[in-house]
Formats: C-alpha cells, sequence, structure tokens
C-alpha cells in the first residue's frame, strides 16, 4: 500500500471515528436525509450536525442533492455503504449478545426449558 493511500484511509477512519459522525453514516445507510431528519434522531445541535455533515462531505464520504429549499446528504459511494453496513452489523450483534447474556444472567428460569 503506498503512503498516499494509508494517509487518505487514516483520514477516513479519523473522519468515522467521532461518535457523531458515525452516528449519522449509520442513519445515512437506509437512506438520504437533510439536516432536519438527522438532527431529530441525535441529541446535539442542528449547527453541530451540519458542522459534522460538512466535514464527511469534504472527505468524500457523503454527497448532497438540494430539492427545493433542503439538501439531503446520502452515502457517496457503494463502499462507504458496505464499510459502515459492517461496523453497524458488527457493533448490533455485540450488543444482542451482551443483552442476551444479561437477560439470562437476571432471569435463569427462562433458559431451563
Amino acid at each position: 500500500m503506498h503512503n498516499s493511500t494509508v494517509a487518505s484511509l487514516a483520514k477516513i477512519m479519523k473522519s468515522i471515528g467521532h461518535p457523531i459522525r458515525l452516528k449519522i453514516l449509520c442513519l445515512l445507510v437506509d437512506g438520504g436525509q437533510t439536516v432536519g431528519e438527522i438532527h431529530d434522531q441525535l441529541t446535539t445541535s442542528f449547527a453541530n450536525v451540519s458542522q459534522h455533515l460538512q466535514r464527511l462531505h469534504h472527505q468524500g464520504l457523503v454527497v448532497t442533492d438540494k430539492q427545493a429549499n433542503f439538501v439531503r446528504y446520502s452515502i457517496a459511494s457503494p463502499k462507504v455503504t458496505e464499510m459502515i453496513g459492517t461496523l453497524r452489523r458488527l457493533y448490533c450483534r455485540s450488543l444482542i449478545d451482551n443483552e442476551t447474556v444479561k437477560s439470562q444472567k437476571s432471569n435463569p428460569m427462562r433458559n431451563k426449558s
């Protein structure tokens, strides 16, 4: 791998490494959304969502589509969708596994069938 490729990949990983940006990308995997729609699903300010979207756009991870008075953001490429989808599946799987273990520990009679 060339140094320039490694540097580019490191920038991308740094961009998705921020919790809010990762949440935004996870939301966009399911389809394009406006800043307002994304804001409604996060616990941060509208301006903060907008700043994070600008950073993701600058890194080439999301694209914009102006529709009337709104700008719709979506994932820039199938590769980004695949990468975020994989992270989401791995993260959700660990959450489900942890919840199952907690449930089994808190209710041992349920597991005696």
